[in-house]
Formats: structure tokens, sequence, C-alpha cells
């Protein structure tokens, strides 16, 4: 039955099926045969039922709200007046905006989309090549799901009943070290290029810069804080966040009637996909676990890869696969409740599990041939895919270069978040 319902699913995939679609017809063949009917109206409630979920709508109308009031733009050009004269300096632009504009909505669709729409034809008017340009822009993209807030994490925490605000916390070092690794890569292909530098316009217009973008840089402060400090849980955080960025249209009046309803149908539509995708990859889920996949791998990782290196070598390696062939949202629905108790039965930390598997995710984002992040960035001006190939590969390494490292030294995971409340 497992390998009936595996053919399916790839067989659906590879004819063009929408991914939900896809996991939810893969389930059919178990559910008939156990006439298991009343089991999926069940399983669609049970996996929307969920506190930690109800964060993914408000963080999303924040990052809405925010670049309804042109937010998105101040911290762009705060970032550039920081690294704008620097060898590379547009493509440490982009990496530093990523770093800012992931504290604020959470999510890689959406910081994929502004970032692109603002900076793609910048970097290529500047001299960068646009597969270069667009692998740049769609890897400070994936920064969003792994520095707080992430919706992944909140996705993660609804599966497992983990505390999302230690998610949070443990995923911002590593995003921090995946943005000096996307600078190192700018610095080298800009020098190797022969991209030239800007002048560098002085401190008064750095400060001039911050006092734009300030606003926006203190949100992620405050949900950090607010998180740290036990204020609030990570799923009240993106109500703050929600307010906090409605307050600052009204305050600045650039937040209008009709922006707002924009604001409000944005985060909807941006909501609706996520959820949907869990809807659908609960029953999935739900099928193959039945049938003892999670046991299966258990019983395989103990008798064949039964240390930590044997085992996460395993998962990055699925996760690296899957991440070019499914949404992130639809592997975490069927893969966690799989490997999650394998980890556990390993002795291995869950938060570390966690953040090395919410890292992998993001990979999938640019790698073809869904490497949706990708597709969003060179969907602004048109960009052919095939050009970006070549050059996501140096992204690719420095995500994995990353998660070794997470592997190896347990406290660039737990670290952090042993300070919150």
């Amino acid at each position: 039955m497992l390998i009936a319902i595996t053919i399916l699913f790839f067989f659906l995939l590879f004819t063009g099926s929408q991914i939900p679609f896809a996991t939810a017809i893969a389930a059919m063949p178990y559910l008939i045969k156990q006439n298991a009917g009343i089991t999926i109206p069940q399983k669609i409630f049970t996996a929307n039922d969920s506190f930690s979920l109800l964060a993914v709508p408000f963080f999303m109308l924040a990052g809405a709200i925010m670049e309804e009031v042109g937010i998105t733009e101040g911290i762009v050009r705060f970032a550039n007046s920081l690294v704008g004269h620097i060898k590379g300096g547009m493509a440490h632009t982009v990496s530093l905006a990523g770093v800012m504009m992931a504290g604020i909505s959470g999510s890689a669709n959406a910081d994929a989309s502004a970032l692109g729409t603002l900076l793609l034809p910048t970097m290529k008017k500047a001299g960068y090549d646009p597969g270069y340009s667009v692998a740049c822009i769609a890897s400070a993209a994936g920064l969003g799901p792994i520095i707080p807030p992430s919706i992944f994490m909140v996705i993660y925490a609804s599966i497992t009943g983990f505390a999302p605000g230690r998610l949070f916390m443990g995923g911002i070092i590593p995003g921090l070290m995946l943005a000096c690794g996307y600078i190192t890569i700018n610095y080298f292909y800009a020098k190797r290029a022969g991209i030239p530098t800007s002048k560098f316009k002085g401190w008064g217009n750095v400060w001039k810069e911050f006092k734009v973008a300030v606003w926006a840089l203190l949100m992620p402060v405050i949900i950090v804080g607010g998180i740290l400090g036990g204020v609030f849980t990570a799923t009240e955080a993106g109500v703050v966040a929600a307010c906090y960025g409605f307050a600052y249209g009204l305050i600045t009046r650039k937040l209008r009637k009709s922006g707002l309803w924009h604001c409000f149908r944005r985060a909807a539509l941006s909501t609706a996909s996520p959820m949907f995708i869990i809807l659908t990859a609960s029953i999935l889920s739900y099928a193959v676990n039945m049938l003892g996949l999670s046991k299966m791998m258990e019983t395989f990782c103990v008798n064949y890869v039964s240390n930590k290196w044997g085992f996460y070598l395993f998962i990055i390696a699925i996760l690296l696969v899957a991440g070019c062939l499914i949404d992130g949202n639809a592997t975490m629905l069927m893969l966690v409740p799989v490997f999650k108790p394998v980890a556990a039965a390993l002795g291995l930390p869950e938060l570390q599990f966690a953040v090395i598997f919410v890292t992998m995710l993001t990979l999938g984002g640019i790698t073809p041939p869904v490497g949706m992040y990708l597709f969003i960035v060179s969907s602004v001006d048109g960009t052919p895919l095939n050009k970006c190939l070549r050059w996501v590969i140096p992204f690719v390494i420095v995500n994995l270069v990353v998660v070794l490292l997470m592997v190896a030294f347990e406290p660039l995971t737990v670290w952090l978040p042993s300070f919150a409340k």
C-alpha cells in the first residue's frame, strides 16, 4: 500500500497536478480500503485546530501593511547606505535587506516578491548577471522562514506541539550565518565579474535612511524581546506585529482605507495557500503513518544510522531531494511525523532537529524544478530559469555548510532559546 501511495503521488506530480490535490488523491487508496471516509473531515479539522496557526494570518497581515506603507523601500535604502559602497555592494544590500525583511513577514514568498520587484532591475542595471541576480534575491528571501518570525516554524509547532517561541530563537544564529555566507559569495562574484563599487555617502546619509527604516526594524525587536521576556507567546506576537503595522500606518497617514482592504485581501490569499496544503497533506500524513512508515523509518535508522551524524546526513539527503519536487509545507506535514519520533528515539535534541529541518525546507525554495522563490523573483521581468541554475549552486553549498555546522555544534540552535522565559 505504501508503494502504491508513493507511485500515485509522484505520478500525479509529474503529470502536472497541483501539490495539494496530489497529496489528497494519493491517500485515497488507503482510505477506500479501510472505509475511512469519516476520517477525512476529522483530520482536516484537527490539522487546523491549532492555536499556533493563528499566528500565520497575523504575520502575513503585518508584512502586507508594511509593504503597503512603503517601509520595504526604506529598508532597502538603509541596507544600501550601510553596505552599498563595499565590493558587491548591491548584492550585499539584497542579503542585508533579506535579514531585515525576515523580521517582519516570516514568509519567504512575500519577501521574494518585494525584494525582486525593488532590486532585480537595479542589480541588472549595476552589471550583475541576470541569473546571478535572481539566485541572490531568491536566497535572501529564503532567510524569511529561518529568522523570526517564521511561518514554517509556526506550522512545525502546530504539528508537534513544540513551543514556537523557542523555535523562533533557535533560528536567529543560523539565519545570520547564512546571510554572512551569502555576503561572502557576493563579494567574490563581484570581484571576479569586475562589478564597480559606489562611493560611500557618509554616516549622515546612513542616519537619514535609518530614521526612515527604524519603525520597521523595531518590529522584530519587539517580537523577539517580547517572546524572550515572556510578555507574549509567538502566536500573540503575530497579533502585536499586525497591530504595530496598523498603528504605524495610521500615525504616518500612509495607510488608506482602500490600502487596508488590499492588505486584508492579500493576507487572506497568502494564508490560504499554506493552509490548504496543510489540510490535504494531513490526510496523506495520516495514511502513511497508519501504514507504519514512522516505525519502519525508526527501525531502519536505529539499525543502520544509529548515530547523530548518520541520521542527520540521511535527513539532509531526503529533504534535499524532497525540496526539488515538493512544496515545503507539504514536506513538513508528511515527513515531520515520520522523523520526529526517530530523532527522539536516538536521543537528539528536538530544537536542533526542528531548526535543521526548517533550514533544509527553505533550501527547496531555490532548488529547481519547484524552486518557488526562484519562480517568484524571475517572474518579475521574465528572466529564464535556466540562466539561474549554475548561480544557485554556491548558495546551496552555503546552506549545506551551515546545516552541517548546526549538526556539529548544538549551541548554534539551543543557546539563544535558553534565555527565553
